[in-house]
């Protein structure tokens, strides 16, 4: 939950990474359900932080670049050996959407 619209913060991002692998890795954990709150799945990107790929130029596709930690937690839940539900309470947009697809 990232409010108002659960944007892609790299603190989000960050968060659902170190999560996940403890989900997929505990045997009590059948399924993952990721969903939003307050009426969004989520937003996409997080705007204000556009800023900082901005400044990173070519580097912003870098291993530890924004691009690539978002493109790193969507396989995660495409390599996930459990299933992985997108319950989509709302609007997925941008990069929400290839959350919720993935």
């Amino acid at each position: 939950n990232n409010a108002p619209v659960n944007s892609l913060s790299q603190a989000l991002v960050n968060s659902f990474k170190q999560e996940f692998p403890k989900l997929v890795s505990d045997p009590k954990v059948k399924a993952i359900v990721v969903t939003g709150a307050n009426g969004f799945f989520c937003g996409g990107a997080e705007i204000s932080e556009f800023a900082l790929m901005t400044a990173a130029g070519p580097d912003a596709f870098k291993e530890s670049s924004p691009v690539a930690q978002l493109s790193e937690m969507m396989d995660m839940i495409d390599a996930s050996p459990k299933t992985v539900v997108a319950a989509i309470n709302g609007q997925a947009l941008g990069g929400g959407l290839e959350v919720a697809l993935a």
